[in-house]
């Protein structure tokens, strides 16, 4: 059964139960591009700058082996992953207060609230809500975090003038990742982005394998130059099974596979 994130550790040290790792997609803050604050890019480029997304993994996740510091959009173990920009990824994983102000100034940021919108029904996705906030503060943006129901959540984002930021999560790995959610044109705070279309458009009518593939390494350019959203990581779901049981899966995007369980030989 999956074991909460916190509980993992005691669970660890009973003999009696084998803990299982199993992939479970991304986390990410979609920042909205529709109207406000977001729209501008040069502001989506000071939300990363200010941003260390280890420590707010940390805080959601309590341990290391539960995520992946990846500003990529696959895992590396994907036949999909693109290699990361080193400009990017230096910017991505280490907050730099001092860009993140150059930034600001040259979107004409002028203390304007930035309001985050996370749900305490998840627990991760308030935990990374918070610790951003935090940076954001450090970095000289002023914020107001609202904490709402998961219902209120999916009500509220589909209004643009509620919300600059919004976290949220996609449990799953798509087939092929030119599907993800915050490509396709009237998912919440997409905003419009002829880079980014072409470039999904490209991976998805690819005639062949290896042309999708190399059509990807353009989807992943185009994610970093336009920034739709902003990763925390990727995460990993711990399930238990008794020791004395066997053939218990945890499927990505599928999630507990139990018809194969029984017991140990």
């Amino acid at each position: 059964m999956p074991i909460p994130w916190d509980n993992a550790e005691a669970i660890e040290q009973d003999p009696n139960i084998e803990t299982i790792l199993g992939e479970s997609g991304i986390v990410f803050a979609v920042l909205n591009k529709d109207e406000g604050v977001m729209a501008d890019l040069a502001m989506r480029q000071a939300v990363v700058a200010a941003m260390e997304p280890e420590s707010s993994l940390l805080s959601a996740y309590g341990d290391e082996e539960f995520f992946t510091v990846n500003s990529g959009l696959m895992p590396e173990d994907s036949p999909w992953y693109a290699a990361t920009d080193p400009e990017f990824d230096e910017l991505y994983e280490n907050a730099d207060p001092v860009e993140a102000e150059a930034l600001m100034e040259e979107a004409g940021y002028d203390g304007e609230e930035i309001r985050i919108l996370t749900t305490g029904d998840y627990e991760d996705h308030y935990d990374n809500a918070l610790v951003l906030q935090q940076q954001l503060e450090e970095a000289g943006m002023t914020t107001d975090l609202t904490v709402v129901d998961w219902p209120t959540h999916t009500e509220m984002r589909e209004d643009p003038s509620a919300f600059d930021i919004a976290t949220t999560d996609i449990s799953n790995w798509p087939s092929v990742p030119a599907t993800w959610h915050f490509f396709t044109e009237g998912w919440w705070g997409t905003g419009e982005d002829e880079a980014t279309q072409e470039a999904a458009q490209a991976v998805t009518s690819a005639q062949d394998e290896e042309t999708a593939y190399a059509a990807m390494a353009d989807l992943q350019e185009a994610y970093y130059e336009y920034i739709p959203v902003v990763k925390f990581g990727d995460r990993m779901t711990p399930s238990g099974l008794r020791t004395d049981f066997e053939g218990y899966e945890y499927v990505t995007g599928v999630g507990e596979i139990f018809h194969h369980i029984r017991p140990s030989e």
